[in-house]
């Protein structure tokens, strides 16, 4: 069986296009891929491969190291950065190559990847098609209420249960909300299809974030996972369930990444404020300038947390976090940290 991508939706208020401006608000992204190839498909050796899988994320992945072996796979090696792996040796003779979340924010063009993947006769084994709703307009207490109504048949297959013919699942405290972030599922991983929906800015450790992630996860089991889907992400994820005809929108890396970064960016601060906060007040109260306070203590980089960017739109990302930084918001999204401590 394949995924079709289906028409979009017709223009209305639970299943239309969205405006101009609520399109800066969301954004609709491949999230995770797993990818098996015949070894019979390479060109080259295993070396070589890892040099072509660097090839894909423009330069912010440049070294790998050997690890054991991998999901049944006799040997593995981890990229250096955002966890790529690449797995040989046993499985019918494949090579396995898993790219989880941070690393497909770095994928420079996913048309490489597609290509990349055609060359050497892969297929898809896993696809997370991610939705982020950064206004939390559609929240998980929604993804309930549509799932009271029926509205999650099983139009892909899936689990026969509950009151949509599908199961469903909950993480995180739903009697007293705490800020930590709830979680809904509908569906189960092993029948080859699931939707997650949680609070993805309240994960990251904003209490009070309204930014909630719709996540399709499929996989290969019975049935086959078009390459497409790599393109079209918003396409496949509304043709996973019927409720999910309201998501709309292009891929935008850069506003989920800024969502992120900010949040991140708020709580290093907090902690940096508590653990060095106090040196920094001895030194200025000593008649160290602010300036000469930052020089003695920086170093040059980006925390991980942040991501590692390219020389190309370093800047841009700099003056983005400072701006942010210096924002009220911000300020408020730190206090939010301290009250939590």
């Amino acid at each position: 069986m394949a995924y079709a991508v289906p028409p979009d939706p017709p223009s209305s208020n639970t299943g239309g296009n969205f405006h101009e401006d609520q399109q800066q608000r969301t954004a609709v992204s491949v999230d995770w891929v797993s990818v098996s190839f015949p070894l019979k498909g390479l060109s080259g050796s295993i070396g070589e491969f890892l040099k072509e899988v660097r090839r894909l994320f423009d330069g912010t992945i440049n070294n790998f190291t050997e690890g054991n072996g991998l999901n049944g796979y006799h040997y593995s090696a981890k990229s250096d950065v955002a966890a790529v792996h690449v797995a040989w040796g046993g499985n019918n003779d494949t090579v396995f190559l898993k790219i989880p979340g941070d690393a497909c924010a770095r994928v420079d063009c996913w048309d490489s990847v597609k290509d990349f993947i055609e060359q050497r006769c892969g297929h898809l084994t896993r696809i997370d098609l991610a939705f982020d709703d950064f206004e939390g307009k559609h929240d998980v207490d929604f993804a309930v209420e549509l799932y009271r109504c029926g509205q999650f048949s099983a139009r892909l297959g899936g689990a026969r249960s509950g009151v949509s013919g599908i199961s469903c699942s909950q993480a995180g405290n739903w009697i007293d909300p705490d800020g930590t972030g709830r979680t809904f599922y509908v569906g189960k991983a092993r029948n080859g299809k699931m939707l997650r929906v949680y609070e993805k800015g309240r994960q990251l450790g904003d209490p009070t974030s309204r930014w909630v992630r719709w996540e399709v996860q499929l996989t290969n089991r019975d049935r086959s996972i078009p390459l497409e889907a790599l393109l079209e992400p918003a396409g496949f994820a509304r043709g996973a369930y019927p409720a999910l005809g309201f998501i709309s929108g292009d891929e935008s890396r850069i506003a989920t990444r800024r969502a992120r970064e900010r949040i991140c960016l708020a709580k290093l601060t907090y902690h940096a404020r508590e653990s060095y906060g106090p040196l920094l007040d001895v030194l200025r109260r000593s008649g160290v300038s602010a300036v000469q306070v930052i020089e003695r203590i920086r170093r040059e980089g980006v925390p991980k947390r942040l991501g590692a960017p390219t020389e190309s739109d370093l800047c841009d990302r700099a003056n983005h976090l400072v701006a942010t930084a210096l924002h009220e918001e911000a300020d408020l999204m730190i206090d939010s940290y301290a009250v939590r401590g």
